[in-house]
């Protein structure tokens, strides 16, 4: 029996019905064992347990049964053949029904109410032994049910169930439905029913063994199918599923059949064709029938490889194929089956999540190849419209075509068709060059001279410096040119060419005497200047805007803005040639010494190289910049040609260009060197480096190597960028070291050995440097604005340590001129220096100077004081004050008591001392003598931290009281004694703007509110408003007191007002605001803006009696003498200016009052 169990759990793990830990379960328990199981018993055991049905049980029990008897059948030859030969068999032979009845006894029927039958109530029957039956005819055979189980009685001692059949008789339980009582019946006795039952039971057996061997044939021809699978034959494989799935219509995996077959038809085209439509083609056909399989769930991560990487191979396909409409196509076709991958019935979102990085892959390179094909199909489109563009010459319209198409797609830069057009394009530009019409006028007068006289103050001080005996340096200040004398650092002379005027002067030869060229870009004017007088020799008007000629020998070589390059003779500024170039120029020509070529760069993406000696264009080079990207010249070094071009804000690149024997560029040599920042200042050759520095601060040295193969020019060292913001610098280079001026000065040593770069020294740090330095010998001049100041300090120093020789302070601001007595005249600078006038025109040193050249000197705002002396505010040192006196000491410097404040507002003067508003809130009286308190201060109430503006305040000395007004929104009157006291205080409705202003009895001020600015007049005792006049403009200067009224200067008027309130004209007047405040000159109102502008107007009707622009600005109040008037100017000179006789041409109307 332990054999047929072993066979019993074989059958079960065949067929799957358990789980694989039972079936080795039932193993176990049957090799340890002691006593023998039958299938019966083990099928009785799964069936309690709930693991197999009762009818599955039976089938199991019944076919290893039948096989069993198959077994013994096959033992008894000679009976198997008798039987084939259609012999009965003996009549003592009977049907074997113990199978059947074994399975019987087994399951029984809880339901049906057995008849118990007593074991010895069944009579005994002995093998062999013949039974008779008596056999009479019956009138009915009714058929005995026969129960589906028979309980079988197991004893209550026994060691096992197998034990208990073999030593007790089972006691049965058997349901029998009895007959009708009927005369004897030979069929009625039990040896025909027995035999009618094995019958039956024989027939259900066979069923179920023929079943059995129809299932095994299924299960083997899936496994042959899944074999197919495994090893690629997907044909094989789909034509075997299909089979199956059409022969065994019935069975459980049926399902799992056609979701393969689909699978493997995918799969063969998918992996097997090289067309991916192809696979495509077959998914789109096959996997609609069976998405709802319920097998296509378990399939799905099958499935998402496949369809996965037949996605691939359409990225693949479609970078092999050249055709764009065909890789349009095959992303046509690929959009399907990204759209079948997104399908849940196809693909699950748990397959999609583990395809994940695969499947962004493939989303990103098709996205490439989209691209790809809309960048092809651009370009068809823009060779076409190029093509159209060239045949019309627009050569600079195919340009911006092709600049548009290259900067979506940069990879296009290289390509053939782009590079042909540009080829085309460039031989067209080079025939469009031609002879320019542009003659320029030559005069001897040029620079328009200065308005009148004028006193040139300068502050020299220092040693000489005998390097520079005999040689004239040349510095520009400012609007002006100065000549110094380079052994003292004098001023030999100056010449005023405007604010306006952009470069810097230019030697024309390197002797210690050269004549010097200066340029006015925006005019268009160039002119020679002799060295030692400043005379002009020379001078030519262009006409058009240009860029600072470049100086080579005797030929100047000026680019003018429009594309016109001319060379002029530097001796007598005669025109050699002059060409027109079709585009405009963005920077002067590239010129290298002794070169037969220049290089001139184009607005438009070209550069055109020109021949020195008659203009003639000899090549067009394509270089693809962005307009306004190059606004320095092109160096020309050892047969390599440097281009610098700015790509942004913050970056550019320094490109090299390889150079033929005749000066033709042949082709771009390297990879552009980037550079941190723009190029805005020209780089500087030293020997075989080149050294470059940007508007950041990064300087790059390159070492240029003509024997190299490949590669000839490297980065050497390099200094990264100091700057996070563009500004102003310099670079001068000589023997191994470098010089760099920006916000200090800096000295660098290189060291070639080291590729290095190292920082030697720093100077003048927090400076501002104005120009670039020059350096002669061991000496280097240089120009900056000291932090602080407004002047501009021109210093010899050693090259070597940076440590000064003679220093001069140039273009200092006057901004206080005095006439202590008839025909004398003092002046104050703003860095505290003092001039006293004596007719000289040229003044090289001050005859006091308390401010010692010092920063952070900016002294301005005069106020005249009762005694004649006059106070002047430090702007860069709040605390610090100068006192100019008539006599005695001419100027000196004090500390005001200002405490934790800075003053908020203008000065008044208080008899001999003044007041000034703080913003920390006090209002304060000083005496000037001590710098201390002359009366305790008022303070306004404020939140911590909060500062205060004031308005200028105003002193009525009859009164001895002050009226103040801040930005707090309150009008006050202070009492003027030992103490500060409020005597009268108001809110106001608008806060107050400018100064207050008295007029008689009342004070005014300019009110703003939102329709517009009114002049608002209060009583001077209580403060309450009075009279108002719509001023129809906005506040740019004023109040300021004049005769019976005052002035207001708007952002396009100047209104004078009556006392009553009312307008008594008003003049026309957009020009700059007023430097001070009018002042009435022979009975006409002087005014004089910062712009320069000086007018005369009568004072009752407004009328312009004359006016006269300096063209440079003023920074003090003119005082009047008896042929015109002095006035302070910005460029650090008293200027002489006639009186105005007439108004100058633009001149303003004036209306009267209403």
């Amino acid at each position: 029996m332990q054999k047929q169990a072993q066979q019993f759990i074989e059958l079960l793990d065949s067929q799957q019905l358990l789980a694989p830990e039972i079936i080795e379960e039932l193993y176990r328990q049957v090799r340890e064992s002691r006593t023998k199981l039958t299938p019966e018993l083990l099928a009785k055991l799964l069936v309690d347990n709930g693991h197999l049905t009762k009818f599955q049980a039976t089938k199991l029990v019944t076919q290893i049964r039948d096989n069993g008897a198959q077994d013994a059948e096959s033992s008894e030859a000679s009976e198997s053949v008798d039987e084939e030969l259609g012999f009965a068999p003996a009549d003592n032979e009977q049907p074997d029904a113990s199978a059947a009845s074994n399975v019987a006894a087994v399951f029984v029927d809880d339901e049906d109410e057995p008849i118990d039958v007593a074991a010895g109530d069944v009579e005994e029957v002995n093998d062999g032994q013949e039974v008779a039956d008596p056999v009479g005819l019956v009138d009915a055979v009714e058929v005995v049910e026969v129960v589906e189980a028979v309980e079988v009685s197991t004893p209550k001692k026994s060691k096992s169930a197998h034990a208990d059949r073999k030593s007790t008789p089972p006691r049965s339980k058997a349901v029998v439905k009895r007959p009708a009582a009927s005369a004897a019946n030979p069929y009625d006795s039990f040896r025909v029913l027995g035999v009618g039952l094995a019958l039956a039971l024989v027939c259900v057996a066979g069923f179920f063994l023929v079943r059995h061997f129809w299932r095994g044939n299924a299960e083997k021809n899936l496994q042959r199918a899944d074999d197919a699978y495994e090893q690629r034959s997907y044909d094989q494989a789909a034509k075997m599923y299909q089979e199956f799935a059409d022969v065994f219509t019935t069975n459980e995996n049926v399902s799992y059949a056609r979701v393969r077959a689909a699978l493997a038809a995918v799969r063969k085209d998918a992996e097997g064709a090289p067309d991916p439509v192809i696979g495509l083609t077959t998914a789109q056909a096959v996997l609609p029938q069976v998405a709802n399989e319920p097998a296509m769930r378990d399939q799905q991560s099958d499935l998402a490889g496949s369809l996965v990487g037949l996605a691939t191979k359409f990225n693949e396909r479609a970078d092999r194929t050249e055709e764009t409409a065909a890789r349009k196509d095959l992303m046509d076709q690929m959009g399907k089956l990204l759209e079948m991958i997104e399908n849940p019935l196809f693909v699950g979102n748990a397959q999609r999540d583990q395809q994940a990085p695969t499947l962004l892959r493939i989303h990103e390179d098709r996205k490439r190849i989209l691209r790809e094909i809309n960048r092809d199909e651009e370009l068809a489109s823009a060779l076409q419209a190029i093509d159209e563009k060239l045949a019309a010459k627009d050569v600079l319209g195919a340009y911006q075509l092709r600049k548009e198409l290259t900067r979506t797609y940069p990879l296009l830069l290289t390509n053939a068709g782009l590079m042909e057009r540009v080829q085309k394009a460039s031989e067209i530009q080079q025939s469009l060059v031609t002879t320019s019409s542009l003659n320029p006028k030559l005069s001897t007068a040029g620079i328009e001279p200065e308005s009148g006289g004028r006193i040139v103050l300068a502050n020299r001080s220092g040693g000489p410096a005998a390097e520079l005996a005999g040689r004239i340096v040349y510095v520009k200040v400012k609007g002006s040119v100065y000549a110094l004398d380079g052994e003292t650092g004098e001023v030999r002379w100056r010449k005023f060419v405007g604010s306006d005027f952009k470069s810097d002067p230019v030697r024309l030869s390197p002797s210690k005497e050269s004549d010097v060229m200066l340029c006015d870009p925006e005019q268009g004017l160039v002119s020679r200047l002799e060295g030692k007088s400043g005379e002009i020799v020379w001078s030519a008007e262009l006409g058009h805007p240009v860029h600072v000629p470049v100086v080579e020998d005797e030929d100047l070589f000026v680019a003018t803005y429009d594309g016109s390059l001319l060379s002029l003779d530097s001796v007598g500024g005669q025109t050699k040639w002059a060409i027109k170039l079709p585009q405009g120029v963005p920077a002067s020509p590239g010129v290298a010494r002794g070169k037969s070529n220049l290089y001139l760069p184009a607005e438009h993406s070209n550069l055109y190289v020109i021949s020195r000696k008659d203009g003639s264009c000899q090549q067009v080079y394509y270089l693809d910049n962005q307009a306004g990207a190059i606004v320095v010249p092109p160096v020309v070094l050892l047969g390599q040609l440097f281009v610098f071009e700015n790509g942004g804000s913050d970056s550019a690149q320094v490109r090299v260009f390889e150079l033929d024997d005749a000066g033709l560029i042949v082709k771009e040599s390297q990879t552009p060197f980037a550079v941190s920042g723009n190029i805005v200042v020209a780089p500087q050759i030293d020997g075989r480096r080149l050294v470059v520095l940007s508007d950041l601060g990064e300087c790059i040295v390159l070492d240029i190597e003509p024997s190299a193969k490949t590669q000839k020019v490297s980065s050497l060292a390099s200094v990264p960028k100091s700057n996070y913001r563009p500004q102003s610098s310099w670079l001068l280079t000589d023997s191994n070291k470098i010089w760099v001026a920006d916000s200090r000065f800096t000295g660098f040593e290189l060291q070639p050995a080291l590729q290095k770069l190292k920082r030697a020294w720093i100077k003048n740090d927090g400076d501002t440097f104005t120009g670039p330095p020059q350096k002669f010998d061991d000496i280097i001049v240089h120009t900056r604005r000291l932090r602080g100041n407004r002047g501009v300090r021109v210093s010899a120093v050693q090259a070597n340590t940076g440590e000064p020789v003679w220093e001069n302070d140039l273009g200092v601001p006057v901004t206080l001129i005095a006439a202590p007595a008839p025909g004398k005249f003092d002046i104050v600078n703003s860095e505290g220096a003092y001039y006293a006038f004596d007719g000289q025109r040229l003044v090289n040193s001050p005859d006091t100077n308390p401010g010692d050249g010092k920063p952070s000197l900016d002294f301005s705002a005069p106020v005249v004081l009762s005694d004649g002396r006059t106070i002047l505010f430090n702007r860069s040192k709040p605390g610090q004050l100068a006192l100019y006196s008539p006599a005695g000491t001419k100027l000196k410097l004090f500390s005001a008591n200002f405490g934790s404040g800075a003053p908020s507002s203008g000065a008044v003067a208080v008899g001999d001392n003044f007041a000034v508003g703080l913003d920390n809130g006090q209002f304060v009286v000083i005496d000037p003598n001590t710098g201390a308190h002359a009366a305790s201060p008022y303070q306004v109430t404020l939140e911590p931290n909060q500062k205060v503006q004031w308005n200028t305040p105003v002193y009525l000395a009859d009164s001895q009281t002050f009226v103040i007004a801040s930005d707090q929104g309150q009008l006050v009157r202070l009492s003027a004694g030992d103490a500060l006291r409020p005597l009268t205080e108001v809110t106001l409705e608008n806060l107050l703007e400018g100064p207050l202003c008295v007029m008689g009895d009342q004070v005014c001020a300019v009110e703003a509110s939102g329709a517009g600015d009114l002049l608002q007049f209060f009583d001077a005792a209580s403060l309450k408003e009075g009279a108002s006049l719509a001023l129809l403009g906005r506040r740019v200067a004023g109040p300021f007191p004049i005769e019976d009224g005052c002035l207001v200067q708007t952002d396009s008027a100047i209104v004078c007002v009556n006392v009553d309130g009312t307008q008594r004209w008003k003049l026309d007047f957009s020009n700059s605001t007023l430097v001070a405040p009018p002042f009435t000159s022979e009975g006409q109102l002087v005014l004089a803006t910062q712009a320069g502008g000086l007018w005369l107007v009568d004072p009752t009707q407004g009328d312009v009696l004359g006016s006269s622009d300096a063209r440079q600005a003023f920074t003090s109040a003119p005082i009047a003498q008896s042929s015109g008037f002095l006035v302070g100017s910005d460029e650090g000179a008293v200027l002489a200016l006639p009186i105005p006789t007439a108004p100058s041409v633009g001149g303003a109307a004036s209306e009267g009052g209403l």
